[in-house]
Order: C-alpha cells, then structure tokens, then sequence
C-alpha cells in the first residue's frame, strides 16, 4: 500500500456507523465473532426480496487483510512469529469506525463486516441478498504476510466447515489450490469492511479511506449479473 495522508475522519458516532454498515439490510443471520461452523441452511435461508444493495457493475471494497483465524490456531501450536502475531493484534484492535464513516461519506450502497464466516460466506450473503453474484481476483485479496505458509499446517476447524459451506456456489479459476482456497473462507475475528460501490463513488470512498488513515483499501473484484449469491475466483 502506498503511504496515505492522515486527516481527522468524518464525524460519525461509533453506534451511527455500526447502523450504516448493516443498513442495507431489510433481516440479520446471527454472525459469530470468531471461528465458528456456518451451515448451509443458515447462508441460504436470508430472503432475497429486497434486492438492493449491492448491484452489478460495483466494485468490492476489502479494508482489512486476511489470515487471523490461520494465526490464531498457529499461536496455539507455538508456531507464530512474533512479528505476525503483533500485525494480526494490530488488525484486530484497529476498529471499523474510520472505514465506515469513510463508506457513510462517499455514499455507499451495501457494506458487511467480515468476522467468522469468512470473506466468502459473508460476500456469499451480500450477494444472495442482493440477487446479483460476484468476481474477486485472488492476486487483489490482502493477506497478511506469512499467512500462506501457515495454511499449509495451520488452519482452523470452522474455516474449513466456511469454505464446506460453500462450495456448491463457488466456481475456481483453474491451479487455485486448497490452502489459498482456505485463505478466502478463513474465519476472522474483528475483519474489515467488505464495501459494494458503483463506479461513480469509488474514487471518493478509497480517498476517502485514504484520508481516514485506513491502510488496507482493496479492490477485490466487482458484483455481476448472474445466480443470487455464486462467487467466480479468478487469479
């Protein structure tokens, strides 16, 4: 990431910006905060009448990088270094109230937080509900360094029980392997902001992101036209 300027974020109040987050949602599905199984019936059971907010054309916005479950089980095996298990504690004492007041700024249509379903169970949501499908390119997804070697050994029980539920709305570019697969489905605790912006609010929302100091601000790939809540994996 190139180095950002740091000015004083939008006013908005920690409780304001937790609401805006979820606003486009007419229902919730219980999310946990950590690693924990999703079943199928619990991704497929969110209507999808309302239809609104994310929508095709959107660019997906990632504001945190991946890999804390992965981490957090390598602590526990005593295989963590030090230096990563001080990024992974940065990430998750870094709070999403810079990034949502920068998404509230710019005018955003949809938002979730990824916490314990993964980036792919909580896109898979924002998708199903919005009736649309989407594209993320692998090579765009943030991770936080070292995290690739450790999924080779490391990985969490409800990550893998993510990536299970799944599957059937997944389609992967081909030579995608099964750790970088794990990555994506990877269960966080205190993730980022995944942000659904049309085209015309991008270049606000990432300076704004920018200005607020928030570091991670991907773009991972866009919203399409297609089955409510399929996810293509490109390189």
């Amino acid at each position: 990431m190139s180095s950002t300027l740091r000015t004083p974020p939008p006013t908005v109040s920690g409780m304001k910006a937790r609401r805006a987050v979820r606003s486009t949602m007419s229902s919730s599905v219980p999310r946990p905060s950590g690693a924990a199984e999703m079943s199928r019936e619990t991704i497929s059971s969110a209507p999808s009448a309302a239809c609104r907010a994310a929508r095709a054309g959107d660019a997906l916005v990632l504001t945190k990088p991946l890999g804390i479950g992965i981490i957090s089980t390598a602590i526990k095996m005593g295989r963590a270094p030090a230096e990563m298990i001080a990024e992974a504690t940065n990430c998750m004492k870094t709070l999403n109230k810079a990034a949502s007041g920068a998404m509230v700024e710019a005018g955003v249509r949809g938002a979730t937080d990824i916490t314990g379903f993964g980036l792919l169970g909580h896109l898979h949501e924002m998708l199903h509900r919005s009736c649309v499908s989407g594209r993320i390119r692998l090579s765009a997804v943030p991770v936080i360094l070292g995290v690739r070697e450790l999924a080779k050994f490391s990985v969490p029980g409800g990550t893998r029980a993510n990536l299970k539920s799944v599957s059937d709305k997944m389609s992967w570019a081909d030579g995608i392997t099964e750790e970088e697969k794990l990555i994506l489905a990877d269960a966080q605790t205190s993730g980022g902001l995944l942000i659904a912006a049309a085209p015309d609010k991008l270049g606000a929302l990432l300076s704004g992101l920018a200005a607020s100091g928030v570091q991670t601000r991907a773009v991972i790939g866009e919203v399409i036209t297609g089955e409510e809540g399929k996810i293509f994996v490109d390189r």
